[in-house]
């Protein structure tokens, strides 16, 4: 179970169901003990952060494609459950507070694209693009897909297995230092 996941459906669970409880938002944390984690022995659950970002409306309005005023702004990210408030730069950026209940939000692309939908698609005026583009497959993308179909056709069955990876996988980013004593070696890997 990867870590982070089941902390975000923690989090989310929690704070939706708070609100029915007897005493509303009301959260108790709970302290969990790991001491096979050595970089954190003890976490403590949910933690239910806050995140604040800032945008500026003229990158908002940029690549929204309208013109809004930093406030409609503020009160466009307010229906998307993103409170937000206009900073004293002449009303050109906006703090936006990212709650426990919106994982989604992982950048600014990603306010941009709730303003958009706050303000509504069909509101915003069509445009030609700038750039006339051809969407076409990568040479190398190509041409391992004819290789991949040569050796079918010849009677090869092709298997793509996903249990080699590197030390750094098994040790670090899974947190068990241990796992690296028991991982099996190839000896002649290729680079």
């Amino acid at each position: 179970t990867d870590l982070v996941k089941a902390q975000v459906v923690l989090d989310t669970i929690v704070a939706m169901f708070s609100e029915y409880c007897a005493q509303p938002f009301l959260i108790e944390s709970v302290e969990v003990s790991n001491p096979n984690d050595k970089v954190h022995p003890t976490r403590v659950y949910p933690t239910l952060e806050y995140r604040k970002e800032v945008v500026s409306r003229k990158k908002v309005n940029g690549i929204v494609g309208a013109d809004l005023e930093s406030t409609k702004i503020a009160s466009l990210l307010g229906k998307m459950s993103l409170n937000s408030s206009v900073l004293q730069d002449a009303g050109e950026s906006i703090e936006v507070t990212i709650p426990p209940t919106r994982h989604d939000v992982l950048h600014a692309c990603d306010i941009y694209e709730d303003v958009a939908i706050a303000y509504g698609y069909n509101n915003l005026t069509k445009t030609i693009p700038k750039l006339m583009t051809i969407g076409q497959q990568l040479p190398l993308n190509k041409l391992s897909d004819q290789l991949r179909e040569q050796i079918a056709q010849s009677g090869f069955t092709e298997a793509l297995s996903f249990s080699l990876c590197s030390k750094d996988d098994i040790s670090t980013k899974l947190c068990n230092p241990q796992a690296i004593n028991e991982a099996v070696k190839i000896s002649n890997p290729r680079p």
